[in-house]
């Protein structure tokens, strides 16, 4: 019974978790289309395909 409690516990831990994560990756795209408006679209382009392309290659490997 403890350790079904403890499971429990864990899973809304992990909810909480990806919350924060959301909220950070929502944060990041709201500053990412402030500065396509104030900057010009080549600076976002290559920011987006820059992180894409690390996410990618961190995963194959």
């Amino acid at each position: 019974m403890v350790k079904a409690s403890s499971r429990e516990d864990a899973q809304p831990m992990t909810e909480s978790s990806n919350a924060e994560v959301n909220t950070s990756s929502a944060v990041a795209a709201g500053e990412s289309e402030a500065h396509e408006i104030g900057s010009p679209k080549s600076l976002k382009d290559a920011i987006k395909p820059k992180h894409k392309r690390k996410k990618k290659k961190s995963d194959k490997s």
